[in-house]
């Protein structure tokens, strides 16, 4: 067993080494059903190509699941062969709380658009295409871009941040910040029904309840997929109808700001409907996993006496998690993330789950 386990550690680092040296041609993973997104991609496309050949940053702002990853990645994915080389940060804000987590960003970046992977080696640097994604703090662009000699000439920088601050404070002039508007109402209700019925329009005697359903997210892409693939497996009314009322009661309360300990009342729905088996594998993959590889993940929890695949399969299913084909590596939104975390939070001392030192610095104070 310990001669396993170290063998998929080190495949874990093989990959992601191999995911680094060969990711700049590498399409990227975009979501299964995109409604809306060429329009937003051309807008993008647009703002950050205008101007001169000059090394130039735009910023994407708006709030939590509006789609600011999915239309970076998508631009990635249009201009890439524009570009000598293309680096995309994830989950700044996240991988920035973790020891050494911005310079670890910064070695990524340097390998991706290098030509050596050193910094020193300034003259190789390629023209680049970035994405810094889920940023909320100034010094995080500052840490990562403070030397400009790293990018060639005709470099373009993208920002994704949920804090419009954040890009002024950079500079960057209001109209080189895009704020993506919510899906309009053909928009979300196609978007639902991709997720609900697995086809663009709701099944015969379902469209009321179905239009019902789709504004209460708001129009918020991230909303209409966990709402759709929540209502796929109900097929009667009165069981839709049930879950509608559920959703109103939950919307109400976020409104009033009633929650637990700042859980989203309609993004919980979604992890109640989860059996014990699939709860835990989802807190574990919101606490630990996300960006690491699944077979490691799927060694430990047999190990434990859980059932993963079929849990992992809900929670594809349900749009609570998703998979990097190419890396084989768990991907969750920051919103679910957050959800999931504070669940664990809301256990108070005795929480199951530690995911960074804080955290185990206040159980251990309060435990003396």
């Amino acid at each position: 067993p310990e001669q396993k386990l170290v063998l998929l550690v080190v495949n874990d680092v093989m990959r992601t080494l191999d995911g680094r040296l060969s990711s700049n041609r590498r399409p990227f993973n975009v979501a299964n059903h995109t409604v809306g997104i060429e329009s937003r991609v051309d807008d993008v496309t647009n703002l950050l190509c205008s101007g001169d050949d000059h090394t130039s940053i735009i910023g994407i702002q708006g709030v939590g699941g509006i789609g600011k990853t999915t239309i970076a990645k998508a631009v990635c994915n249009e201009l890439s062969n524009q570009f000598e080389a293309t680096s995309f940060l994830s989950d700044i804000s996240e991988k920035s709380k973790q020891p050494n987590g911005l310079a670890s960003l910064r070695g990524q970046l340097i390998s991706e658009i290098s030509e050596t992977g050193l910094e020193k080696d300034a003259p190789t640097m390629k023209r680049a295409l970035v994405i810094l994604d889920d940023v909320d703090r100034v010094d995080q662009i500052d840490e990562l871009l403070d030397r400009q000699h790293l990018f060639a000439a005709g470099s373009k920088i993208i920002v994704t941040t949920r804090c419009e601050d954040v890009l002024i404070m950079k500079g960057i002039e209001n109209h080189k910040i895009y704020k993506p508007n919510e899906l309009d109402e053909d928009e979300s209700l196609r978007l639902f029904s991709y997720h609900a019925f697995l086809s663009e329009r709701p099944l015969e005697g379902f469209v009321e309840l179905s239009e019902q359903v789709v504004q209460l997210t708001g129009g918020l892409p991230l909303e209409l997929e966990i709402f759709g693939s929540l209502f796929y497996n109900i097929r009667t009314e009165d069981e839709w109808e049930e879950m509608l009322v559920r959703l109103m009661s939950a919307q109400d309360q976020d409104v009033q700001g009633i929650q637990h300990g700042g859980i989203q009342e309609r993004l919980r729905i979604a992890y109640e409907e989860l059996d014990s088996n699939e709860k835990r594998i989802f807190l574990d993959i919101a606490c630990f996993f996300i960006g690491r590889g699944k077979e490691y993940a799927m060694h430990m929890w047999e190990a434990c006496g859980l059932h993963p695949s079929s849990a992992i399969e809900v929670l594809l299913r349900k749009s609570l998690v998703q998979i990097d084909s190419e890396k084989d590596e768990f991907v969750m939104h920051d919103r679910i993330r957050d959800m999931g975390r504070e669940i664990v939070i809301s256990e108070g001392v005795m929480r199951s789950r530690f995911w960074n030192e804080d955290g185990i610095t206040e159980a251990l104070q309060n435990n003396e």
